[in-house]
C-alpha cells in the first residue's frame, strides 16, 4: 500500500488530523488519479459495510474489538482481505509487471499484467487496456508486496489478452478459477461485470499477421534503443570535449597539491600579503581550486598580479609539483555602486590535456558561482 492509499484509508476511517484531511480532499477535487483511486477505495469499503454485522468466529486467537466501532475495524479487514488474496494467487513470483500495452514472452515467465497473473511456457503475446489512462513510470522499483499492491489498483478492470503462439499460459482470472490457454488460442479476461470470456482459436492467417506485427514493434523498438545509445554516445563526448572527464586524485600528488595542507599553506601565505583573503575551497576532485578576494577599499590595480607571483613561488618551491600547470583568473564584479575582485587559480602537476581541459572548466564554473552569488545578495 503506498502513503497515499494509506492516507486515503485514514481519511474514510475519519482519522487524519482535520488539517491534513482538509488537504487531501483538495487533491480528491483536483487530481483525477487521487479522486479515481478515492472511488475505488469508497466502492470496496461500502461494499464491505454492507457485509452482516454477525459472522462465525474463526478458530484463531480472540482479538478485543478497537472502541470506535465498525469503521475503525476496517484496515484490519483490509489487510487480511489482502492476505487472503495473496494466499489464492499462484505460487510463482511475477518476474514482470505489465500495466499498460504489448509485451511479448518467450520461454517461461511468470507477469501481473494488470491485475491477471500469468504464467508462461512458450511463445505467448500478451496485452493489456486499462480502465484509464496510465502515466509514463509505472515500474517494478517497489518491493514486490507493495508492485502488487499498486498494479491490482491500476490495473482493476483492465482488458487482459493472451494469445499462445507455441506452448501454453496459466491464466488466474477475476473467477478464481485459472485458464489453461494453448498453442493458437486467445484468451481475453473482461472486465468486471462483462460476460465470462473463454478460450478462442485463432486462424493461421490471424496468428500470422500478429506475429509479424508484434515482430515489426520488436525491430523498432530494438533500433530506437539503438538510436537513442548512439545519440548518448555522441552527446558524452561532446561533454567531456567542453568539461573535460573528472580527475582522479594521483597517487604522487604534490605535497603542496595535497588537500589536508592545501588550504592550510595558503592561508598562510596570504597572510603575509596585504588586502588578500581566501574565500573558496574547491577540492572535490583534482587539483584544488581557490578564490582569493580582494579586501581593500582602494585602487586594486596590480593586486592580482602580486598575489598570483606570490602563489607562483609557493607553488614552484620544493613541495610543489616538478611541472608546474598554474591557471589564474582574475574576475571583477560590479553590483551598483559596490566592486568585488576575485583571484581564483587551480594548479596542478599533470602533463594531461584532459587534466587542464577540465581544470579550466571548473574554474570557469567557480566563477559563474560567484557572480550568481553575488548578484543574488545585492541590494
Amino acid at each position: 500500500m503506498t502513503d497515499l492509499d494509506e492516507q486515503l484509508s485514514r481519511l474514510w476511517s475519519d482519522d487524519l488530523p482535520p488539517a491534513q484531511a482538509e488537504r487531501l480532499r483538495q487533491r480528491i477535487l483536483t487530481e483525477p488519479d487521487t479522486a479515481a483511486r478515492w472511488a475505488r477505495l469508497d466502492g470496496a469499503l461500502a461494499a464491505l459495510a454492507e457485509l452482516p454485522a454477525t459472522m462465525p468466529a474463526p478458530a484463531v486467537a480472540a482479538v478485543r474489538a478497537p472502541s470506535r466501532g465498525w469503521r475503525a475495524g476496517l484496515p484490519w479487514l483490509a489487510a487480511a482481505a489482502a492476505a487472503l488474496a495473496l494466499w489464492s494467487w499462484p505460487t510463482a513470483r511475477p518476474e514482470r509487471v505489465l500495466v499498460t500495452g504489448t509485451e511479448w514472452i518467450e520461454g517461461e515467465a511468470a507477469l501481473l499484467a494488470g491485475d491477471v497473473e500469468i504464467e508462461v511456457d512458450g511463445r505467448v503475446a500478451i496485452s493489456v487496456e486499462p480502465r484509464t489512462p496510465v502515466a509514463r513510470g509505472v515500474g517494478v522499483k517497489e518491493d514486490p508486496m507493495s508492485v502488487r499492491s499498486n498494479v491490482l489498483a491500476l490495473g482493476a478492470g483492465a482488458v487482459v489478452t493472451v494469445v499462445v503462439y507455441e506452448g501454453s499460459a496459466q491464466v488466474w482470472g477475476r473467477a478464481g478459477a485459472p485458464v489453461l490457454v494453448t498453442a493458437g488460442q486467445t484468451h481475453t479476461v473482461s472486465p468486471e461485470g462483462g460476460p465470462p470470456a473463454t478460450p478462442q482459436a485463432a486462424t493461421p492467417e490471424a496468428r500470422q499477421e500478429r506475429l509479424t506485427r508484434l515482430e515489426a514493434e520488436l525491430e523498432a523498438a530494438k533500433q530506437a534503443v539503438a538510436a537513442a545509445q548512439f545519440e548518448g554516445a555522441i552527446s558524452r563526448g561532446q561533454l567531456a570535449l567542453l568539461q573535460g572527464k573528472p580527475s582522479e586524485w594521483p597517487a604522487d600528488v604534490a605535497k603542496a597539491l595535497e588537500p589536508e595542507r592545501f588550504r592550510r599553506d595558503l592561508e598562510a601565505k596570504l597572510a603575509e600579503l596585504p588586502n588578500a583573503e581566501l574565500s573558496e575551497v574547491d577540492c572535490a576532485e583534482y587539483p584544488c581550486l581557490a578564490a582569493i578576494r580582494f579586501t581593500g577599499t582602494g585602487d586594486a590595480n596590480g593586486w592580482d598580479q602580486q598575489v598570483g607571483d606570490a602563489v607562483r613561488t609557493w607553488l614552484s618551491g620544493a613541495d610543489g609539483p616538478e611541472h608546474l600547470s598554474l591557471s589564474l583568473n582574475n574576475s571583477r564584479f560590479q553590483s551598483g555602486e559596490e566592486r568585488t575582485q576575485y583571484l581564483v587559480f587551480g594548479a596542478h602537476g599533470s602533463e594531461d590535456q584532459e587534466v587542464a581541459t577540465r581544470t579550466e572548466y571548473r574554474l570557469d564554473a567557480m566563477v559563474d558561482e560567484l557572480g550568481a552569488r553575488l548578484a543574488e545578495h545585492a541590494p
